[in-house]
């Protein structure tokens, strides 16, 4: 078992890259993605005719645009955050029982 420390300890002591160090990719998409969806609606203003469940009505196609591009990004955004929660758990669940099993 002594062994698998060393290791644990290696990987610990590996140095870590500094937050901010590069370019911010994520951030950079994110400007880009949204220019584009902003220069779309723009482009697109007239009026069009909407149906959904029991709603029906006439909008600009830009104001469309933009409703579903929030809607998507609001959905993805919970979905990553249900994700997230749901691996940090499993990864606590991990480190709770590895360290079990060492006392033992």
């Amino acid at each position: 078992m002594e062994e698998f420390k060393d290791v644990e300890a290696q990987l610990e002591a590996e140095p870590r890259p500094e937050p901010g160090a590069g370019v911010p990719w994520g951030g950079l998409i994110t400007v880009v993605g949204i220019a584009l969806i902003v220069l779309f609606a723009v482009q697109n203003t007239e009026l069009s005719a909407i149906d959904f469940l029991w709603l029906s009505g006439e909008f600009p196609l830009s104001l469309v645009i933009l409703v579903t591009a929030l809607v998507s990004a609001l959905f993805a955004t919970t979905a990553g955050a249900f994700y997230r929660r749901r691996r940090r758990k499993r990864r606590a669940d991990k480190h709770e029982l590895r360290n079990l099993r060492s006392e033992g």
